[in-house]
């Protein structure tokens, strides 16, 4: 009875607010630029929803903001820019792919995150398997880590050797 209770309680919080009888409020959005996190009720709507208010002004408009404001918001977008480098760099180091998941390029960085695991999965689960991949030529040995070696090291090389950030603008 607790199992039946407990999936109809995960199937109705998972239906409701896609159908729209649930309450849902505007969830907080950070900015593509600066980092600061914003929501629609502290900002007005504008054309441009990924960017808060300063760097709409000084990037998109290009309107004239005070010099300390000016200074600062420079200041943050390099700030955050340093960080989101670093980051994405460092995460693609352990997971290839990871960076890429990041930056906003999500199809490339899960094939390559797939690809990484299957290749490690390949190598560990080597002598495991129930059947015996047919496709790797001697599947004991040497000769049978090859093939995920290779694929493991494209997928390290691919994963950082490649941008991590879509670009866009």
């Amino acid at each position: 009875r607790s199992t039946l209770a407990g999936g109809a309680g995960l199937l109705a919080g998972l239906l409701l607010p896609g159908l729209g009888l649930a309450p849902r409020s505007g969830a907080a959005r950070r900015c593509r630029r600066c980092g600061h996190p914003y929501c629609r009720r502290c900002q007005v709507t504008t054309r441009y929803p990924d960017h808060c208010s300063p760097c709409m002004h000084l990037f998109i408009l290009r309107d004239g903001l005070a010099p300390g404001v000016k200074s600062r918001k420079m200041g943050e977008v390099a700030l955050f820019r340093r960080r989101v480098f670093l980051g994405t760099r460092v995460l693609s180091l352990a997971l290839p792919g990871g960076g890429h998941v990041l930056g906003g390029r999500a199809l490339l960085g899960s094939m390559l995150l797939m690809t990484w695991g299957a290749a490690w999965v390949g190598i560990v689960l080597r002598g495991r398997m129930l059947v015996s991949p047919e496709w790797i030529a001697p599947a004991s040995g040497a000769m049978g880590l090859a093939v995920p070696a290779v694929l493991a090291l494209t997928a390290w090389l691919a994963g950082n050797l490649t941008a991590h950030e879509k670009i866009s603008d």
